[in-house]
């Protein structure tokens, strides 16, 4: 008895510990003209880096530029880097759904990742109306590329928003053809209390109760906030709102850290796969914040490794 006491309780620590071992920290990145890749990047941060995004034209995606060089430029700075590369695909509002349409997509995505050596695939997707043909033909152009992929990775960045969520996608037939669901609960709650995040949550547990499995699942955090006067607009990245030189109006709502570690804690607390953070190059990369580079990531990180 006392031994079967002790196997249960070894293998109790062992599921804890692979749990933590392999949470995801998956990163998004897009350059900008702040960014210089060898000098600023830190890919020891991210266990997954998505260069952000294509869409086809045509159905077909450019060889060359955006994501393709910035993933160039990754490899060149750090050979050695072992986080895994998914080239981002944004398939919003493209009627990509016919046979041809997908043959000639699905050709190009893999002529691409092969050429720039990617480890897979982020395709991201949503729609608003419950249309549940294009559910089912979504599923289907899934289910395609994956087999053409073979064993590297596909990824999905899919909506936080319950009714798009319901009308987007057949959670159920998705969860075995997609390594995990990047969901994009980062700028849900723009103006909730400091440490409150109650529109993200509710998107989570969304997912969760369509049945998808929670190790599948990465919670979207945010590295940016908006500025919540409705006649601007305007995105600010965490590096621009503690800079003295550039006096963000004081109508700009960004996570504070009591949010981001809440979000971090809730992730573990409820054993979601993982974060998804938007991303890399918006957080404070040079430290201008005076709290170190990388703020958002390094405490992001630091709570859900443990």
């Amino acid at each position: 008895m006392q031994k079967l006491l002790l196997l249960v309780g070894l293998c109790v620590l062992v599921a804890h510990l692979e749990a933590t071992c392999s949470r995801n920290l998956v990163c998004t990145f897009q350059n900008n003209s702040n960014f210089n890749m060898a000098d600023d990047m830190e890919p020891l941060l991210c266990t997954h880096i998505i260069f952000k995004s294509f869409q086809p034209n045509a159905m077909v995606i450019p060889q060359t530029g955006g994501p393709i060089q910035d993933h160039h430029d990754f490899n060149l700075a750090f050979p050695s880097a072992t986080a895994k590369t998914l080239l981002e695909v944004d398939l919003t509002g493209i009627t990509i759904f016919t046979a041809s349409n997908r043959d000639t997509f699905i050709t190009s995505v893999i002529d691409v990742v092969d050429a720039a050596g990617f480890d897979g695939v982020n395709i991201l997707w949503s729609q608003s109306e419950d249309t549940n043909q294009n559910k089912i033909r979504f599923t289907a152009l899934m289910q395609e590329l994956k087999d053409e992929l073979g064993g590297r990775l596909l990824t999905a960045s899919v909506s936080g928003v319950p009714s798009e969520i319901t009308a987007s996608y057949q959670v159920s037939q998705l969860l075995g053809v997609v390594n995990f669901f990047n969901v994009m609960t980062g700028d849900l709650d723009r103006t909730s209390t400091s440490g409150q995040f109650p529109l993200a949550m509710t998107g989570m547990q969304k997912w969760v109760t369509e049945g998808a499995q929670k190790a599948k699942l990465n919670m979207g955090i945010a590295t940016y906030g908006y500025d919540t006067n409705n006649a601007n607009t305007r995105i600010w990245a965490k590096y621009q709102v503690c800079d003295d030189n550039l006096l963000p109006p004081t109508t700009v709502e960004i996570d504070n850290n009591p949010t981001i570690g809440a979000k971090a804690h809730h992730i573990v607390d409820r054993n979601f796969g993982g974060a998804y953070v938007t991303s890399l190059e918006l957080d404070d990369f040079d430290g201008v914040c005076n709290a170190g580079n990388y703020p958002v990531f390094r405490r992001i990180k630091a709570i859900i490794s443990n």
